[in-house]
């Protein structure tokens, strides 16, 4: 059997990059795997940002436009990832609450990102905004019930409370309802939660109107075709009958609840 050494000869000498500093290796990472071709996942690039935020001087709002310049991204993204980490770091150091089966590995970061999208959530936590990585104000107990929510799984069907992450724009809207939020605290679904706060109603009323909003700019398309095709005469017929369904569903539902 060839062994390697017998197959090749070793190189004397290896290409490498060399740098003067570290801060200089630290800016040529962030141009590779934060916004370049070999992204590291979310919690990475969160923790490599807070050690480039650390290296630089200025005010937050300084700090984070000088780091999204060397990075080739937004301010606003640099801040709202420094801010989950600081949040993620908080729940770590509470040891994930004691949720079965969440440590590092098994909770998805980008979650927290993309909860702190919205601004009722936001205020649920008590901060100022996505931007404050320091967390001033913070309310531990709402951290903590939104970490179950999102994070915690049930045993038999292991699904979370929010479920997919397209929940959480329902979840922002059930935090800020009085009656929604007691709900939800006392182990209600979020669908039912949901109902006590009206998000049903907001979702579905938002939904509608982008879908009427698809439909006239799909109509704005078609005196431009050279040629209809099968595909798109057979995508509008199914678009009509998933339209005579709602209108079922929805005269259905009215008469339920009278």
């Amino acid at each position: 059997m060839k062994t390697v050494a017998s197959l090749a000869t070793p190189p004397e000498t290896l290409p490498c990059l060399q740098f003067p500093a570290r801060s200089d290796i630290l800016e040529h990472l962030g141009y590779r795997h934060v916004t370049g071709i070999k992204e590291w996942d979310p919690l990475a690039k969160a923790r490599y940002l807070k050690e480039r935020y650390q290296e630089v001087a200025g005010s937050p709002t300084e700090r984070y436009q000088q780091i999204s310049r060397t990075i080739g991204s937004r301010s606003d993204y640099v801040g709202r990832l420094l801010t989950a980490l600081a949040i993620y770091e908080k729940i770590e150091a509470e040891k994930f609450y004691k949720i079965v089966g969440l440590t590092e590995s098994t909770l998805e970061f980008s979650l927290i990102s993309s909860v702190l999208a919205y601004e009722k959530i936001i205020r649920f936590l008590g901060i100022a905004s996505a931007q404050s990585r320091d967390l001033q104000g913070i309310d531990d107990d709402a951290l903590k019930w939104l970490t179950k929510w999102v994070f915690e799984r049930n045993q038999t069907t292991k699904k979370t409370i929010v479920g997919e992450s397209r929940n959480i724009r329902v979840l922002a809207d059930v935090v800020s309802h009085e009656r929604s939020l007691a709900a939800l605290k006392d182990g209600s679904s979020l669908a039912l939660a949901a109902k006590l706060s009206g998000a049903a109603t907001d979702s579905l009323l938002a939904a509608i109107g982008s879908a009427s909003e698809n439909v006239s700019l799909a109509r704005n398309y078609v005196d431009d075709l050279d040629e209809v095709t099968a595909l798109a005469t057979s995508s509008v017929n199914e678009l009509l009958v998933g339209v005579r369904d709602l209108r079922t569903a929805l005269q259905a539902r009215e008469e339920e609840v009278g």
